[in-house]
């Protein structure tokens, strides 16, 4: 629907797309499915086949009764596992992959890793192939119960969790990032939702709405340590670069959490050739919100020998003064 005039939808901005589930019936039924595909299934270029990718998703439904013609449930869950190249060039990618190369000599490379290694701060991660494995899990449950011939209850249940490797500083032409400058993603949620329908003899009916959502987001830096950035470095085309490692500035303390509860109930009636909407939606959404970037520090050097000696150019870090 993209412009809504039922006084039953609104507090949205764009367009409303309903979803209707599948539920259990009197007989037994159900459904599975398995997908996958790797590199091998692409087009043959050495970009596609030098680099594995693969995505595996599978699942399975069942529906059925518990007591027929009056309590029936339906279970659908779902399973997905991907790996993906992290993009960008690489520290040991082919010669004969187009686009940008690898734009730090292997000289500063190494030196680089001692002069971590000497400040005890060795666990950088890697500027070589690096992959993004995305596991998922959805979860879909609902009971119907058909109380009597008035009253019918439905209760469905949604899980989902997901997790993503992710990039804040891409790999490019000028960039060398080690992979612990990488985050990951963690989500997951839980939405429960308890429905009541009633239809009357007299045509009006009733429908109680009571939901539950719980969301939890979390930014999770692959590394302990402060971002670090070497910059004004001769790149392997002539050029100049940086060397970036260390947990990104954006995930250093990114949290967020989200509870909404809803309340709605509509009556409807009928008076001659009008039908009459009267009830209520009520939503109370409580949200905590932790963004303490920088909270590991954030470095910042002209050059490995300003590195070695300590001696840097910018430096920050931020902390939390209050609860």
């Amino acid at each position: 629907l993209l412009a809504p005039f039922d006084v039953r939808q609104g507090t949205f901005g764009g367009l409303l797309v309903n979803a209707v589930t599948k539920g259990g019936s009197n007989e037994q039924h159900g459904s599975a499915y398995y997908y996958y595909r790797h590199q091998d299934y692409g087009r043959n270029t050495p970009e596609l086949r030098s680099t594995p990718f693969d995505r595996t998703q599978y699942g399975f439904s069942l529906g059925g009764p518990i007591i027929k013609d009056k309590l029936h449930f339906f279970l659908a869950p779902e399973w997905q596992e991907e790996n993906t190249p992290v993009s960008g060039p690489y520290l040991s990618q082919p010669a004969n992959i187009s686009g940008p190369v690898f734009p730090i000599r292997s000289e500063d490379i190494t030196r680089f890793e001692q002069l971590m290694a000497a400040k005890n701060m060795s666990e950088f991660g890697t500027p070589d192939y690096a992959n993004i494995p995305n596991p998922l899990l959805n979860l879909f449950a609902r009971l119907d119960y058909r109380i009597n011939d008035t009253h019918r209850s439905v209760i469905r249940y949604n899980y989902s969790e997901g997790n993503r490797l992710r990039q804040q500083n891409n790999r490019s032409a000028t960039n060398a990032v080690y992979s612990s400058n990488f985050h990951n993603f963690d989500t997951w949620k839980i939405a429960p939702v308890f429905q009541l329908f009633s239809v009357f003899g007299n045509g009006s009916s009733n429908e109680l709405f009571i939901g539950y959502n719980r969301a939890r987001n979390r930014r999770t830096p692959e590394s302990p340590y402060p971002q670090i950035t070497v910059s004004g470095l001769t790149t392997t085309t002539g050029g100049t670069g940086s060397i970036i490692a260390g947990a990104d500035q954006f995930s250093q303390g990114n949290e967020l959490d989200t509870d909404t509860y809803e309340l709605t109930n509509n009556f409807n009636f009928q008076r001659g050739n009008h039908t009459v909407t009267l009830g209520t939606r009520n939503e109370y959404v409580d949200l905590r919100n932790l963004f303490n970037q920088s909270s590991y520090g954030v470095w910042s050097f002209r050059g490995l020998d300003s590195l070695a000696a300590g001696n840097a150019n910018t430096y920050r870090r931020a902390f939390v003064l209050q609860d």
